[in-house]
């Protein structure tokens, strides 16, 4: 019995339309201080001035992305079998789709890479690695379905899944 995930257009565009209202409000709260605040100097008029451009430049991004997800109407889907991992996506400009046989998968990988002494946040990567050597990389805020639920069920029929951690930072580089 194969095992699906799916996630439905619709909620991806909500999300999109939730950040959108966030650039909206950006907008609006530095729109006012360029116009509100007539005595302020040139360079805080010209700073709010870029800050409606690209917050404008933003929304619009938004937008168009979350408008073209309402209007495909299709959703992501993973199906994995008994032999055979497929990934659709409704928009191939930011994840290809594609079908693989379990028997060429040789592990699924997810790094965590932590930076010593910054404050940039951890960022997590997932990998799948072929038998053949090469990597493909599964970036979650574009696959539709988060990669650590599909890898999970891909252990479960008998695919080697790696979860590490990597620090970085002060030139050196330190794997666990």
């Amino acid at each position: 019995m194969p095992i699906v995930f799916t996630r439905t257009a619709t909620s991806l565009a909500l999300e999109k339309f939730a950040y959108l209202a966030v650039a909206i409000v950006v907008d609006i709260a530095f729109l006012s201080v360029f116009w509100i605040v007539e005595l302020s100097p040139m360079i805080v008029k010209a700073a709010s001035a870029m800050a409606v451009l690209i917050a404008l430049f933003i929304s619009i991004k938004l937008l168009k992305e979350a408008l073209a997800i309402l209007k495909d109407g299709r959703k992501w889907q993973v199906e994995i079998t008994d032999d055979q991992l497929s990934w659709f996506s409704p928009l191939p400009d930011q994840m290809e789709p594609f079908e693989v046989k379990l028997r060429d998968i040789a592990s699924v990988q997810k790094k965590i890479i932590q930076y010593k002494n910054s404050k940039r946040s951890p960022k997590t990567t997932f990998h799948i690695e072929f038998t053949d050597g090469r990597i493909q990389e599964i970036n979650p805020q574009l696959c539709g379905i988060h990669p650590a639920k599909v890898f999970s069920a891909l252990e479960g029929k008998g695919i080697k899944y790696v979860s590490g951690t990597e620090r970085r930072g002060s030139n050196s580089m330190i794997r666990t």
